[in-house]
């Protein structure tokens, strides 16, 4: 769905169709917004002639709302060289990117399934249960300690406070052919009770699962196997996207995805520049920090052709990763990861898995983020125009 101010682009575009400008929320040229305004605007002949990148708008109101803004103008394809402003600095181009880089005007389109060969990544499961089977740490010892037969229907329940922080928390979890056991289990039944109230006097969403007070509302796509979990939102000072390798048993929260394997060089391409690179590019935005998704980021992003030897190399440089981080305990991956904090065995292991993983795509390690930008949207584009092809 566009956001409301998209409404005067198109409004724009038929009063003054040659050019015309707006300041307008950042989200515009950020995540699943782009490919739907954007290639409407290309395709009525529209180009960006000048933009400035994301900053925060601020004014002199006493309750400062501290929106995040770009300013955007468009003409009827202009021929003079466009510029792009970020505060004190101007660049100049043929052509500025919806997302607003100098660069081509690509946009990516979000995908139910990867458009290279990666396993499937699914949604976290949400319980919408008014927190009632939802279990603290206590309250599990607790439960387990007078009940022990309790323990069969409480997992680990993991999401982004988890992942990062290396907290823990539970869930009540029981599958429909075990609803008798668990109502014979006094904890848990009460738990599924109280989930059967709050839901009958809960919103729609929440009604509908009434009668099924046993399960989450939505399951997502829960196996009993390891997976890497990957938390929905993060900061973008992170140099990297940190992810966790999860124990099979594990349930995922919506706060995070899940990808069901045990191949090491997967949790090696998820840890790399180049993936932190292009949710930078193509994700969605939380104020100035990113939110991950499975359609936009892990379903388009483009990989370099590879043999089993490759990946057994990339397998091998993830695993450094996760040694190095083991050799910093107790330190969470938020702390590992944040901005000045980075040991250095972490960063050199990083720095091995992106030289490994660099070198091929072109032989060698790219200079700068821009320049695996650029790559990383070349191959992009030409995998859709093949795609297409194929289709027509």
């Amino acid at each position: 769905m566009l956001d409301y101010v998209t409404a005067w682009f198109f409004k724009a575009q038929g009063y003054s169709p040659s050019a015309f400008a707006f300041v307008a929320t950042s989200s515009i040229c950020q995540g699943e917004q782009v490919a739907p305004l954007w290639s409407r605007l290309f395709n009525a002949g529209l180009s960006i002639s000048f933009g400035h990148m994301p900053f925060q708008w601020r004014n002199s109101a006493a309750d400062n709302a501290g929106v995040w803004v770009v300013i955007v103008g468009l003409r009827n394809r202009p021929r003079k060289p466009v510029r792009l402003f970020d505060q004190g600095w101007v660049g100049t181009g043929s052509t500025i990117s919806p997302y607003l880089f100098l660069g081509a005007e690509t946009y990516v389109s979000a995908r139910s399934t990867p458009l290279w060969r990666l396993p499937e990544i699914v949604m976290g499961s949400n319980p919408v249960d008014g927190k009632r089977l939802v279990v603290s740490p206590e309250e599990k010892n607790r439960i387990v300690n007078s009940h022990p037969e309790a323990e069969e229907f409480i997992r680990p329940y993991l999401g982004g406070d988890e992942i990062l922080g290396g907290k823990e928390r539970f869930c009540v979890w029981v599958d429909d052919d075990a609803v008798e056991r668990a109502q014979a289990c006094p904890p848990i039944a009460a738990r599924i009770r109280e989930c059967r109230e709050y839901r009958k006097d809960a919103g729609r969403d929440a009604r509908r699962y009434q009668d099924q007070p046993h399960r989450f509302a939505y399951r997502g796509t829960v196996k009993d196997l390891p997976c890497i979990a990957i938390p929905n939102s993060q900061s973008s000072k992170r140099p990297y996207l940190p992810t966790a390798r999860v124990p099979a048993g594990t349930v995922v929260s919506k706060e995070a995805f899940a990808v069901y394997t045990t191949e090491d060089w997967v949790l090696a391409i998820l840890s790399s520049r180049m993936h932190q690179v292009w949710l930078a590019t193509v994700g969605g935005r939380i104020g100035n920090g990113f939110r991950y998704s499975g359609t936009l980021v892990y379903n388009t992003f483009p990989l370099p052709g590879m043999t089993d030897g490759d990946r057994e190399e990339l397998a091998a440089a993830g695993r450094q990763i996760l040694k190095a981080r083991y050799e910093n305990y107790p330190h969470n991956l938020d702390e590992l990861y944040s901005e000045g904090n980075f040991p250095n065995n972490l960063r050199t292991a990083h720095e091995k898995n992106d030289r490994i993983l660099e070198n091929l795509y072109t032989g060698k390690t790219f200079a700068n983020d821009a320049a695996r930008r650029d790559m990383l949207m070349k191959l992009y584009s030409v995998r859709v125009a093949r795609e297409n092809e194929e289709a027509a």
